[in-house]
């Protein structure tokens, strides 16, 4: 595995910072829907259900939940499988990703595999998909040809839904022989840590509401 070509990406924290919009009144209790819990807030790997070695398949989900952002306060978010942030998605270069996406919020969604090579009709963006509306499902494939750190997130109405909380990252690992890497040995021993930051607009003496449909 060649350090070296996801270290940079590690120190820039992996993910661009999440600034979480608050969309409700804060609540001293959730409503009727799951909140997230603090045992998945921490960084999760995406489970792969596909036993071939060389293919990583996944169940990735969309829905709305609610988190806690303070004791007894609590924020609407957006969340891929229940968790802010979404779960790391682990491959190595030459794999192939399918992801089975389905998209539970209130408004169409995409997935975009940002700085991957992937082809147009993969890639996320409105240009080259058609939306992915509330309560359907699409499936994306493609082979991972470049190791780095990436991360995944929207592109439709980008500005509100990444800052709501859909984002992840997503870990391309070269699988080099030890003969061709061996200058990176000492590199091996160093710990490696993902961190995505997110900032929390909260003011707590006074509440504040934000709409969806302000930010469109």
């Amino acid at each position: 595995m060649t350090l070296l070509n996801y270290i940079p990406a590690t120190l820039f924290c992996a993910v661009t910072s999440l600034s979480m919009l608050l969309s409700g009144c804060f609540h001293e209790e959730p409503l009727d829907e799951d909140v997230v819990s603090k045992d998945v807030r921490s960084l999760q790997i995406a489970r792969d259900i596909n036993p071939d070695p060389r293919i990583v398949e996944i169940n990735l989900e969309a829905k709305e939940s609610t988190i806690e952002i303070a004791q007894g306060v609590f924020s609407r978010v957006y969340t891929y499988n229940g968790m802010v942030p979404g779960p790391v998605i682990k491959t190595n270069i030459g794999d192939t990703l399918i992801v089975h996406f389905t998209n539970n919020l209130p408004e169409p969604t995409t997935i975009h595999w940002h700085g991957m090579r992937v082809p147009a009709d993969m890639d996320g963006s409105t240009l080259s998909q058609h939306p992915v509306q509330p309560g359907k499902s699409f499936r994306y494939e493609f082979t991972v040809e470049d190791p780095s750190l990436f991360w995944y997130h929207p592109h439709v109405r980008t500005d509100v839904q990444v800052e709501m909380g859909l984002a992840g990252a997503l870990l391309v690992s070269d699988d080099i022989s030890d003969t061709q890497q061996s200058h990176l040995k000492p590199l091996s021993k160093i710990r490696q840590d993902i961190l995505i930051l997110g900032n929390y607009s909260a003011h707590l003496s006074k509440i504040r509401q934000f709409s969806i449909e302000s930010h469109t």
